[in-house]
């Protein structure tokens, strides 16, 4: 039998350089008192035999009672959830006053078992968030969407003067010319920076396949203290004359860091990925694992916002 299918338009906009997108709070008993984790793409269940994108526009309208704006459909995918649903996401470059939503309603018995039938908006309220701030409110199902957007929209971004716009390839060409040696900045909470440096790597993100840098540090390294609470980070290779900066968030995979959608087991191959994408060869790779788990090693996997070098 099909598992549930569900498809839904995440609006998003530019807002002096940085990306923001539109999220619905979900309705409901359920999730009155959820913050982080209760917001969500508006979306909704299709049938089989429906289009995902006329769904998604149905969705939407019935969602916010608006029509989705007129703009280029930018295809996101699709993800298989925890529980089995395939969700399909597309995003739409619009502006949008939260003021304007009218959402849906649905019936429900509340309190469960009094036999009272009560009606509750789909979506409770609407507002904009940066994708570092969207990354806390969304259901943790739905970030990888907020992954897709971020790369899909790297061209779109402009650099500073004095700078290009420059991709993974470009960094990836640096990291095998020296075996990935970076430097690795993260804004601490005061505004200073916390600075070191690690052995990089290009490899595809073990959840969504979306290409990313990744390094490998210790559990009680205090970067990772800073990554835990949502810091960005920014990873310089640099090889002569040239250099490519990566800027952006990153999830994180470890012992004492699970990540949405990747089994535990999977961690040994992670970090055996990470540590070959960062031009490093092992002649034993039993003792490698065991020295990796022995440490509490744990893979850092930076989600490209911006990428930019120095003019050529």
């Amino acid at each position: 039998m099909p598992g549930k299918r569900s498809a839904g338009i995440l609006l998003f906009r530019h807002v002096g350089g940085t990306i923001e997108v539109l999220l619905g709070h979900m309705g409901g008993p359920f999730w009155a008192k959820r913050d982080a984790g209760g917001w969500s793409v508006p979306k909704g269940e299709h049938k089989p035999d429906e289009e995902p994108e006329a769904a998604a526009r149905r969705e939407f309208q019935e969602e916010l009672g608006l029509p989705v704006p007129s703009g280029e459909l930018v295809d996101l995918g699709a993800v298989r959830q925890s529980g089995g649903k395939d969700v399909t996401v597309w995003a739409v470059e619009s502006d949008l006053d939260p003021a304007l939503v009218v959402p849906g309603t649905f019936e429900m018995e509340w309190p469960k078992g009094s036999g009272r039938i009560q009606e509750f908006p789909e979506i409770d309220r609407v507002a904009w968030f940066d994708l570092e701030q969207a990354r806390e409110k969304i259901v943790a199902g739905q970030r990888i969407f907020l992954d897709r957007l971020a790369h899909a929209c790297r061209g779109r971004w402009r650099p500073e003067k004095g700078m290009d716009v420059a991709d993974l390839q470009d960094f990836a060409k640096l990291v095998r010319q020296d075996r990935g040696l970076a430097g690795v900045a993260i804004a601490r909470p005061d505004g200073s920076v916390h600075a070191s440096v690690v052995n990089v790597g290009v490899l595809d993100h073990p959840v969504s396949g979306t290409p990313v840098v990744g390094f490998v540090t210790l559990s009680r390294a205090r970067k990772l203290v800073l990554l835990r609470a949502g810091s960005s980070l920014a990873v310089t290779l640099r090889a002569g004359w040239e250099w490519v900066t990566v800027e952006g968030t990153a999830d994180l995979a470890g012992p004492d860091d699970p990540l949405d959608g990747f089994a535990p087991e999977r961690l040994p191959r992670l970090l055996r990925d990470v540590f070959t994408a960062a031009g490093g060869t092992h002649e034993n790779w039993a003792e490698y694992d065991r020295v990796m788990a022995a440490e509490r090693r744990t893979a850092v996997l930076i989600l490209p916002r911006r990428i930019y070098s120095n003019p050529r």
